[in-house]
């Protein structure tokens, strides 16, 4: 891979799902609590330098920071607290054109797998 791996910030529990066959290398950079003192010890065992304890200096800066860089960005939920944040975080990745991934913290896990399967079979469940 020519590229580094994708840099996002991660907001909420520390979770993350790839399909089990994917390759895709990533690297935390940025924790987020308002628990300092569990925030300091999180990013200490996981070695992430990047914290923060204002939720909302933390949103604003990681996507568009890396759509400004020319990197894409993925952000779990709240993608923003506020729609004008958004819409900004939206069009920051679209002038620099690149992506901006809401991901979904639980696509993989056993509901979300039985659902896909209930559509794409669309077999009925009445």
């Amino acid at each position: 891979m020519g590229r580094p791996p994708p840099r996002p910030g991660h907001q909420g529990a520390l979770s993350a799902s790839l399909p089990p066959d994917s390759d895709l290398a990533v690297s935390v950079e940025m924790l987020v609590d308002n628990d300092p003192d569990h925030l300091a010890a999180q990013a200490a065992a996981l070695g992430v330098a990047g914290t923060a304890t204002d939720l909302r200096a933390a949103l604003e800066d990681p996507a568009v920071a890396a759509a400004s860089a020319g990197e894409h960005a993925i952000v779990e939920k709240p993608v923003a607290l506020t729609v004008d944040d958004a819409s900004r975080m939206i069009a920051a990745a679209d002038a620099a054109g690149v992506r901006l991934y809401v991901a979904e913290n639980v696509p993989y896990g056993p509901m979300p797998s039985l659902l896909r399967g209930i559509v794409e079979t669309r077999r009925y469940t009445g």
